[in-house]
């Protein structure tokens, strides 16, 4: 009996230890993954579509812009897409507009939403119509200053869009994301 005693107290067994370490490179695995993700174009493009289908919503439920505001401005737009190109922060942001009391005719942009396009994807260039059927990449290169407005309008309806995305480093991987004339939501396709 003593022996059986003094075995048990000896410690762990080659197998138990194998086992305890193997479980600890599997969770400092994960929860590397997990605190450094690696963003690929779908992920931005879909983040995209859920910005464009915020813009839509917003405008849908802000209502008509007033009348002498429309007039002034030139657009009876709710919303829109602001999309910046700027180095180093390049964002996706939705912006509400916001009348100013009467009797002024005046209005202004409101940021409500932003997204910061992460450094390990690119966005490209965008084309002012609806990409469905691929193929033809963006009419418009962005460079490092430059911006795109995408309005929405009351009736949740955005103007015709196609934003394209590609990763930073090889094998270059690209998605765009799809703002169609008619409404609905936002198309997302894993290429050009």
């Amino acid at each position: 009996m003593r022996a059986v005693r003094a075995r048990r107290d000896a410690g762990f067994t080659l197998t138990e230890l194998m086992i305890v370490v193997a479980i600890i490179g599997i969770l400092s695995t994960l929860a590397f993954m997990m605190l450094n993700p690696s963003l690929d174009p779908d992920d931005v493009a879909s983040q995209a579509s859920t910005m464009a289908r915020e813009a839509a919503r917003r405008a849908a439920t802000g209502g008509p812009v007033r009348l002498d505001v429309a007039t002034a401005l030139g657009t009876t737009a709710r919303t829109r897409l602001h999309v910046s190109a700027a180095s180093p922060h390049r964002t996706i942001s939705v912006e509400v507009l916001q009348e100013d009391a009467l009797p002024a005719n005046t209005a202004s942009w409101i940021l409500v939403a932003t997204y910061t396009v992460p450094t390990e994807v690119d966005l490209v260039g965008w084309r002012p119509t609806a990409d469905l059927n691929g193929g033809v990449g963006p009419s418009v290169t962005l460079g490092a200053t430059d911006e795109v407005e995408i309005l929405c309008y009351p009736d949740s309806r955005c103007d015709a869009a196609t934003l394209y995305f590609q990763a930073h480093e090889p094998p270059h991987e690209q998605a765009r994301t799809v703002l169609m004339p008619l409404g609905g939501s936002p198309a997302l396709f894993r290429t050009w």
